[in-house]
């Protein structure tokens, strides 16, 4: 689920440019605690934290879901490119370049009681940041010939149908 969402975020889907990281973590919680659920981990993926996000990463904390940050970008900074094929810009019509603040994600995912890591090509981003146990399913998963996606199974229930074929030819028989 999360691999088909994530391929559709664009900062223009937002209907406010800005970071809100703290609201976004309360949010989290929010959603957690609504579907009944009292403990959790909250994943926010993000190149800096806004001032509120220590408070809310540590009140989430206090109520039982741990806070981890996966890092995106790099210090020197990028531009943001949109899905249009231009780059995201200000106000004043200069190219916005994003900066990965890694202290303050580092310091945030601490408040939250979680775990940090960067961005990454391969998957050992996602690892840093899964709870020990989900490491421990994972890799027995890993072992069992499952990929990261679950099993995929394959749909034979259309040659069924073949064995049908007989039975229907004495339905149409005078």
């Amino acid at each position: 689920t999360v691999r088909h969402l994530v391929e559709s975020l664009d900062p223009s889907t937002m209907p406010v440019a800005g970071n809100a990281t703290g609201r976004a973590i309360d949010k989290g919680v929010a959603l957690i605690e609504q579907a009944g659920l009292h403990d959790g981990q909250i994943i926010v993926i993000a190149d800096a934290a806004d001032g509120d996000a220590l408070a809310a990463a540590k009140r989430a904390h206090a109520k039982g879901f741990d806070v981890s940050v996966l890092g995106v970008g790099t210090s020197s900074g990028a531009p943001v490119a949109l899905a249009q094929g231009d780059f995201l810009k200000d106000s004043a019509g200069n190219v916005v370049l994003a900066r990965l603040d890694e202290a303050a994600l580092r310091e945030l995912a601490n408040a939250g009681g979680g775990r940090y890591a960067t961005l990454a090509a391969d998957r050992s981003d996602v690892d840093a940041l899964l709870p020990d146990a989900a490491r421990v399913d994972a890799a027995k998963a890993a072992d069992a010939g499952d990929d990261a996606f679950g099993n995929r199974w394959r749909d034979r229930g259309p040659w069924l149908l073949l064995a049908l074929v007989p039975i229907a030819l004495f339905g149409f028989r005078r």
